[in-house]
């Protein structure tokens, strides 16, 4: 019993003599730490260099007073994502070399990012390293090791080695972004752990450009084309801006439905109707302030395709006229009264059906081009040759009688069911 009893007591004395140790090693580390550390200490964010590698400073592995610790920031905190914004940002984490703070900061040159005409990227260059209370330069123990990632964006060096604190010690990267519609963003690994920064992309409107649908018209008001401008960004890309922008439009042979153009907010483009003024080349131009554009690849031609096919489609129209009051005439009989009216129509020679309906059919289809007639064909097929067969050929059929029509209201043209199922 007595030998039991001893045992108990040595084993309390060892116990005593190793916490007395603990607690002597825990209180010289807190009064080696600066005093505003001692309660991240308590909470897990101290870190100390132990076996070539930076771990959590406990009472059970501080076996010795470092030169040398991190300070982290609560977890919590380090995911939060900022902006990388210009001049100096001093983040939370810091390292302590015999008592003097560095801080964690970042030095970016300018932001948003850039264009840079010789990468053909938008870029900056930014600086990494460790803030110090009145300009310290003191060398690191052990260096820092700084990995950077971007997820759209490009960092070149990637890895960072600081050795010092203070200015000298602040290592310079450059970071790209090749897209100005990308969404760029960087991370900073640590043994502090990763800190992500949204980069900002100063992109602007760097050019507009001007495009016809068409290149070839038919002259004397009977083609049109589809004016459109867009604009781009430095990178080349379609720019959809928050802000609208106006252009001004001028023709010197052709008329567009207007001098200006405004392309929305929101919107990398806008377009315009434009429709031939006589024949020969024409030279567009688009201006918005310093930004300009040509095209000069316009040609209004002569139609004569377009006139053959209105003459054509007039005859085809004049000639189903005339054999239809043939057909009509030969259901009647002569002798009644109120046939007198066929009998005159069926007198007339197929030549005069087939002229007058060449002549009424020419004049409809210019008129429906001119915007003088409404039909129900498409706007896309009234200016090609089907279109002005199909409505001339409609006006031959109908004859002089829509002239009549024309010149009462110049309102819509109807044509025949049989005509518009046939084209």
């Amino acid at each position: 019993m007595a030998s039991a009893q001893t045992t108990r007591d040595i084993f309390g004395v060892v116990k005593d003599v190793s916490t007395s140790a603990l607690n002597i090693t825990v209180e010289r580390f807190l009064n080696s730490v600066l005093p505003e550390d001692r309660k991240a200490f308590t909470n897990g964010n101290v870190l100390i260099l132990q076996d070539g590698s930076w771990q959590q400073a406990t009472t059970t592995n501080l076996h010795e007073t470092p030169k040398q610790y991190l300070v982290r920031d609560p977890s919590h905190e380090t995911t939060q994502r900022r902006t990388l914004s210009r001049g100096t940002t001093v983040l939370e984490e810091k390292v302590v070399q015999g008592k003097v703070p560095g801080q964690l900061a970042l030095q970016v040159l300018q932001s948003p990012l850039p264009w840079d005409p010789q990468t053909h990227a938008y870029a900056t260059s930014v600086k990494v390293g460790l803030q110090s209370p009145g300009g310290r330069n003191n060398k690191l123990g052990v260096p820092i090791i700084i990995n950077l990632s971007g997820n759209d964006a490009e960092i070149e060096p990637a890895t960072l080695k600081i050795a010092k604190l203070g200015q000298e010690g602040f290592v310079s990267t450059v970071v790209a972004c090749r897209r100005h519609d990308a969404d760029p963003k960087v991370t900073l690994h640590s043994d502090w752990g990763e800190r992500s920064f949204d980069v900002p992309v100063g992109f602007h409107t760097s050019q507009i450009k001007l495009s016809s649908s068409e290149t070839r018209l038919f002259g004397y008001g009977l083609g049109t084309a589809v004016l459109t401008v867009k604009r781009f960004a430095e990178d080349g890309r379609e720019l959809c801006d928050s802000n609208a922008l106006v252009v001004n439009l001028t023709a010197d042979h052709g008329k567009a439905d207007s001098s200006t153009l405004t392309i929305p907010a929101g919107l990398s483009h806008a377009e315009v109707k434009l429709r031939s003024v006589g024949l020969g080349p024409a030279r567009i131009a688009v201006e918005s302030d310093s930004l300009k554009d040509e095209l000069a690849g316009v040609q209004f031609t002569f139609p004569l395709t377009y006139a053959v096919a209105a003459l054509g489609g007039g005859c085809l129209g004049g000639l189903g006229r005339y054999y239809k009051e043939v057909k009509a005439g030969q259901r009647q009989r002569p002798d009644h009264k109120k046939n007198k009216a066929h009998q005159a129509k069926k007198n007339k020679s197929p030549a005069r059906y087939i002229s007058e309906g060449c002549v009424v059919g020419f004049l409809i289809v210019v008129a429906v081009t001119a915007g003088a007639v409404i039909t129900h064909l498409p706007t896309t097929v009234v200016g090609t040759e089907l279109g002005a067969l199909v409505i001339a050929t409609a006006a031959g059929f109908i004859g002089a009688p829509v002239l009549s029509r024309l010149k009462s209201g110049l309102g819509p043209l109807k044509l025949p069911r049989r005509i518009l199922s046939k084209s």
